[in-house]
C-alpha cells in the first residue's frame, strides 16, 4: 500500500520551568506490515536521523524498532519516517507548552538550534559545511507574515464566535 508506516511511539522529557527542554528520549516502533521489515527499516533509519528537527536538548536520544503485523505494508516515496518523528517531537513540544501554560511558539525559539552547535548526528551547524539558517528565516517569516498582528485577530475572531474558530501554526523543519 501507499503512504507512510504507521508508528507508536512512547517518550519522556525534562522541562525547565523557563521552558528549557534538557532531556528528551523518543522511542519509535515502526508497523512494516507483512513485509520483512525491509520497508520499516528504511523508515525507521531516516526517523531517528531526523528526529532531532531544529531543537537543541542537551540529553537527546531516539531509538526504534520494526515489527511485524498481518496488515498490508507501506511504502513512502520520499523522506520515509522522517514527517513521523518530526511530527513527534513538534507535538512533545506542545505538551510541554501545555504543561508550562505558555504557547509551544516560545519553547520552540527557545529550544531551537543555534549556530555554533551540533547535533547527535554530527552535523556542526554554522560551519562551511551546514548554513545554519533557521534562526534567522524563523524571525524574518514572523515579521512578514505579521504572526502577533494575526494572533491578535484571530483570537478576537475565536471570541466572538462560539462555532467557528481560527488558528495559525508556525513549525520549523531542518533539511540537511
Amino acid at each position: 500500500g501507499g503512504g507512510r508506516a504507521p508508528m507508536r511511539a512512547k517518550w519522556s522529557a525534562a522541562v525547565e520551568p523557563t521552558g528549557l527542554i534538557t532531556s528528551l528520549s523518543m522511542d519509535l516502533a515502526f508497523d512494516s506490515g507483512c513485509t520483512d521489515g525491509a520497508g520499516g527499516g528504511g523508515d525507521l533509519g531516516m526517523a531517528i536521523q531526523w528526529s532531532d528537527n531544529c531543537y537543541h536538548h542537551s540529553n537527546f536520544s531516539c531509538t526504534g524498532t520494526v515489527f511485524r503485523s498481518p496488515r498490508v505494508g507501506n511504502t513512502s516515496c520520499r523522506a520515509p519516517g522522517v514527517i513521523q518523528s518530526v511530527a513527534l517531537h513538534d507535538y512533545i513540544l506542545e505538551a510541554a507548552a501545555d504543561h508550562l501554560g505558555t504557547t509551544a511558539e516560545v519553547l520552540r525559539e527557545l529550544n531551537m538550534y543555534r549556530a555554533g552547535q551540533t547535533t547527535p548526528f554530527g552535523l556542526h551547524l554554522g560551519s562551511a559545511a551546514v548554513n545554519w539558517l533557521v534562526p534567522a528565516l524563523w524571525a524574518r517569516a514572523k515579521s512578514e507574515w505579521r504572526v502577533a498582528e494575526r494572533r491578535t485577530a484571530i483570537a478576537q475572531f475565536n471570541a466572538a464566535n462560539a462555532w467557528r474558530k481560527r488558528g495559525l501554526y508556525m513549525m520549523p523543519i531542518k533539511s540537511s
